[in-house]
């Protein structure tokens, strides 16, 4: 039996949305708006009204502004591909771990290998890539087993490892 100890990281960033910038301003202006017209009005039925407006926009301000820059990280060790979110530079949560023995198939997006899987949507797609259509383009579509589509950014040296582990389910044209 062949153990494949290759352990390989990349890091991918995804494309930062204008409307989430927009939105997350948005919260915090109407917050301190909000914040403003409770301490105006005190303690009547607008001051708290006010206060319930000024936190439920500081909640959600804050969590649109803790997402706005996102990247992924793919690192691959012994046959399974983990991919992580890395939210703001800072916070880090794992997205998924997946076995390459349950890859269906491994192609370029643009593909006709994966042109059934794009257009028949079976299962749940996920994107783990950086959001954008380049020429040409980098992005990879993983079927697994399970009916889960992954749409990645992978770097060569992983998807030569994958290759290597599963050499006839891996496609590069």
């Amino acid at each position: 039996m062949i153990m494949d100890s290759s352990h390989i990281e990349a890091e991918v960033q995804k494309k930062t949305n204008k409307a989430s910038y927009v939105l997350s301003y948005a919260l915090i202006a109407l917050f301190v708006i909000s914040l403003l017209l409770f301490f105006l009005f005190s303690f009547s039925v607008p001051g708290l009204l006010s206060l319930i407006l000024a936190i439920a926009t500081g909640i959600g301000g804050f969590i649109t502004f803790q997402r706005l820059h996102t990247d992924f990280e793919y690192e691959y060790l012994d046959g399974e591909l983990r991919i992580a979110r890395i939210f703001n530079r800072s916070r880090r949560k794992a997205a998924g771990a997946y076995q390459v023995e349950n890859i269906e198939i491994l192609a370029p997006y643009a593909s006709h290998r994966v042109d059934y899987l794009r257009k028949n949507k079976r299962g749940k797609v996920l994107d783990f890539s950086s959001g954008e259509e380049r020429k040409p383009d980098p992005r990879y579509l993983m079927a697994m087993n399970d009916g889960t589509q992954l749409i990645l950014e992978p770097d060569e040296r992983i998807l030569n490892a994958i290759r290597q582990k599963a050499p006839r389910k891996v496609f590069f044209d």
